[in-house]
């Protein structure tokens, strides 16, 4: 069995904006509050693809490297997501108050309620 990679910006995207996972649209760690700055503003009623990354190969006890991590593991390395590898060369937790989770947004609708 084989599964189709999408790398960032790639595949299709059914929406009528596209949010990429990336150093600047992402939290490592936490999740996002009504004190962080939106990463996305959209009116009521736009549709929105959201790329989304797992915290497999970047978590600092699997090397914070995913593509050591992966190709370590059988994977070839055009098959590591770029934006993985980004978010980890890029972004810094404290292991001992972070969780492992990485969190696309946040993302602002025009006119919703606070």
């Amino acid at each position: 069995m084989t599964f189709e990679i999408l790398q960032p910006h790639t595949g299709p995207i059914p929406a009528d904006v596209y949010l990429p996972a990336s150093p600047e649209t992402v939290t490592w760690g936490r999740l996002p509050s009504r004190a962080d700055a939106p990463v996305l503003t959209v009116p009521a009623g736009t549709t929105v693809t959201i790329d989304t990354v797992s915290h497999e190969g970047i978590l600092e006890d699997q090397g914070k490297d995913p593509l050591g991590y992966f190709t370590g593991h059988g994977v070839v390395a055009a098959s590591v997501l770029d934006d993985a590898v980004a978010i980890a060369a890029a972004l810094s937790r404290d292991p001992a108050a972070d969780g492992p989770h990485v969190v696309t947004g946040p993302v602002r609708i025009e006119g919703a309620r606070r």
